[in-house]
Formats: structure tokens, sequence, C-alpha cells
């Protein structure tokens, strides 16, 4: 069981899939002075491709208001906060009011249920049952949706897969899957109906599975589709004895991080989970690969429930997110050195070369490429600007055969197409990969 992680250049860390990392406490943040401490609840948590915070509580942090242009008019709002990784507000923080071209002078006014990263890494607010997007460059407004149904319910986070397609479900149950076009119209139901109640939901990059996490029903629904131009079907269900109300991927080992459950009456019956923490999976769900936790400000609070989880770019740090009243601080940051692999395959197993489209894929500012040696030898892997000008070695060395994963880091590269060049054992693979910034 083989996978080499390395970022542009280094090489990081090998390890097995069956270890767990070693997760430390760094603290709240924002460090002191907390801004965001108090009888608030933490509802959505998310890193920009910057490493900006992204926090979105569920009520307003106090009495807060946004006078509208051209109405001469005050409006309550429930802003969202962002925060630069050392825990200083960003230039354009707090956000009250956006304007898109859906819809003028949007006042973020509603409660927070959730928030997610697109695949040019703006971020997703739903404001109850609307959803909007945000520049995370300058915090202004993209765009605008209201998703309203019968009989009211707020949004789930939202899920996007790899070309851009958004995925939002409710909270209530009796709702529908919607998917919904990178430019923020409408595509299809691809569920007419799920059951219980949720909080979250996820997808895999080629959009090819659905995982509803119902928390209520202490399961997770698994809808696939054979390829894009196919409906979904329910599968089976995993997690099973889990209340998951929050979740999110790991941008580097691509483990899918859960929330096992809380005091409030929404335990865990998961063999070897236990509540306030995230445990990670690969997609076969079959144990926990890692395990991350949140400290409760008060032994086994009911106030304290899971509710969001966000990685860095690096994958080595973490936010997590808590709701409930109380005057306890939302949102605490943690940190790992090292991060086990979601690669199951053996070594042995490995008999053909390949070199797999890297993914995100446009990227901005880093992206992944996978590739396997079926036989040990000196490997080359290098890439190249399209007048075949060498911009980076990141990997020139003997391996022995196995998976392996590069993370690429493109901040000092320009916008545009690159070539990248697998060579092993006499064996040429390239392929594009495109930066956009």
């Amino acid at each position: 069981m083989i996978k080499r992680l390395l970022f542009l250049g280094a090489f990081l860390f090998a390890l097995s899939a069956t270890s767990y990392s070693q997760w430390t406490k760094q603290g709240i943040f924002p460090p002191a002075p907390d801004t965001l401490k108090g009888n608030s609840g933490g509802h959505g948590v998310a890193v920009d491709p910057d490493g900006k915070v992204w926090i979105a509580p569920y009520r307003p942090i106090k009495t807060d208001s946004v006078l509208v242009p051209d109405s001469n008019k005050y409006f309550n709002a429930r802003p969202v906060y962002v925060f630069t990784p050392d825990g200083k507000p960003a230039s354009f923080s707090p956000i009250k009011l956006i304007q898109t071209a859906e819809k003028k002078n949007k006042v973020l006014e509603w409660s927070k249920t959730g928030m997610a990263v697109d695949n040019n890494g703006n971020i997703l607010v739903n404001d109850f049952d609307e959803l909007v997007r945000i520049n995370y460059k300058t915090g202004e407004g993209m765009n605008w949706i209201g998703l309203t149904v019968s009989g009211g319910s707020s949004l789930c986070k939202p899920a996007v897969d790899s070309a851009g397609n958004i995925y939002v479900s409710y909270t209530l149950g009796g709702n529908p899957i919607v998917r919904l076009n990178p430019d923020f119209t409408v595509d299809q139901n691809v569920v007419d109906t799920l059951t219980d109640i949720g909080r979250t939901t996820d997808v895999t990059p080629n959009g090819n599975v659905i995982l509803a996490h119902r928390f209520t029903a202490k399961t997770t629904y698994w809808y696939e589709r054979a390829n894009a131009f196919e409906g979904y079907t329910l599968r089976t269900t995993v997690l099973n004895g889990m209340s998951v109300e929050s979740s999110n991927y790991n941008p580097v080992n691509r483990l899918l991080y859960v929330s096992a459950g809380s005091y409030n009456g929404k335990g865990t019956t998961f063999p070897n989970t236990q509540v306030g923490v995230w445990y990670g999976f690969d997609n076969k769900f079959e144990k926990p690969l890692d395990s991350l936790a949140w400290t409760f400000q008060t032994a086994k609070s009911t106030s304290e429930e899971p509710r969001g989880i966000a990685f860095t770019p690096d994958g080595k740090t973490a936010y997590v997110t808590a709701f409930g009243a109380g005057t306890y601080s939302i949102v605490q940051k943690l940190t790992a050195t090292t991060l086990p692999t979601d690669v199951q395959k053996d070594a042995a197993a490995v008999t053909n070369y390949s070199l797999s489209q890297n993914y995100p894929n446009p990227f901005n500012p880093s992206t992944e490429i996978r590739f396997s040696i079926a036989k040990a030898g000196f490997v080359s892997l290098k890439v190249y600007d399209m007048l075949g000008k060498e911009v980076a070695t990141l990997m020139n060395s003997d391996m022995p055969k196995g998976n392996y994963s590069v993370r690429v880091d493109g901040k000092n590269l320009t916008s545009g197409i690159y070539i990248y060049q697998l060579i092993s054992n006499g064996v040429v693979l390239n392929r594009k990969m495109t930066l956009l910034k």
C-alpha cells in the first residue's frame, strides 16, 4: 500500500492508509480577542484558496444592520465574517450586503445554514433558503438564487463537482436534491425526494455519487449514476449509526470527514466512534482512517453540536465549528503534521503505468496529479508551458512500484495551459492542465 504526497519539488511524507494523523488543537479562531464569541452558534465554515477563513454564524453575534442603497432604510443583517490565516479581519469583512445580476441589494439577513467552496475557490453561503456566491478575492457578490419550497425549509451545506455543478438539498424531508449549473441556473432535480432531516450533502468530483447525510435516520444515502447521461438511483446506505450533521473532503488525502453526532440526543452507534469527533473515511466507508475532535467548553454539552468543518489547501489545518446557545467561542483550529492516505490498492496489484487527469482542473492555485508505476525505476514528472519550456520538476528520482499523488502549487505560475509529462522505464505519458487565476 503505497502513496507519496508531495508539494512542488519536495517530498513530504509517505504513510499507510491505516495510520491516524496527529491533530493538535491550536486554540480558538480567531485568537483572542475573539470577536465571534457569544450566543451565536456556528453553522458553516470554509477556507478559500488564499487560506482566508469564512465563518457564517447561525444567529447574529450582536444586533447588526446595514443601510440599503436607494431605500434610505436600515435592515437587520446576519453577516458573514472573513479572517486572514493569522486571525485578522479581511479588508471586506464583515459582509452584510451584496449585489448580483440576479438580485440587487441582497441583504444577508437570514440564518446561515452552511457554506462551501466552489470549483474556482469562491464561497457558497446558505442564507436560509437562498444561496449566494461571493468572490473570495474581493468579497463582492457574484450570484444569487432563491430555492424556496412548499412548507419552508433551510438549505443543507451544498456540494460541488469538478465541473462546477452545485448540488443543493434541504434540511427537512420530503424535498429534492437540486442540481444547479455553474452559472446558478437550475438544471434539474437529481433526486426527487429525500426523507428524514439533514444538514449536509457531498458529491464525488465526477458527479457520479451523491451522499445525502440524514442525521435523524442515523444514515447516509448513497445515490449513484452510471455516467453523465444516466439518472441517479439509491444504491445503498453507509455510515449507519452516525448522526452526521457536518462533513467535508480534505483536499489532499481526499478522505471525507464526517461528524459522528452530539450529546443533544443525536449520538452514534457506528463502531469505535464517539460524539464531538469528525472521522475521515475513504470511499468504502468501512472504518475510520483518521479523526479530529471538538474540544467541549462544557463537558458533554448539549449546546455544542458539530456543524461545520473546513480544511486549508494543504490539508493540514482544519477549522471546526459548533452550534448551540452558549457563550463559547464557536470556531476551533487544529493542525496536523502528517495525513493518512485514501489509497487502498496494494502495490503488488499495480500492473500498468498510468497518469490521471489532474483534479481539480481547471485549478487555482493548487491541484493533484495521480499516477501509477508498474515497475521500480527512475521516475521523472515535469511540467512544461505550451512553448515547451520546463516550469517545474515534481519528481526526479528512483521510485518503487506503486500508486502516487503529487500536489502542485501554481501560485507562482501565470494563467494558461500546461503539459505535465511522466517518464519511467521507457514509458512516456502526457496530459494537459489549465491554471485559471
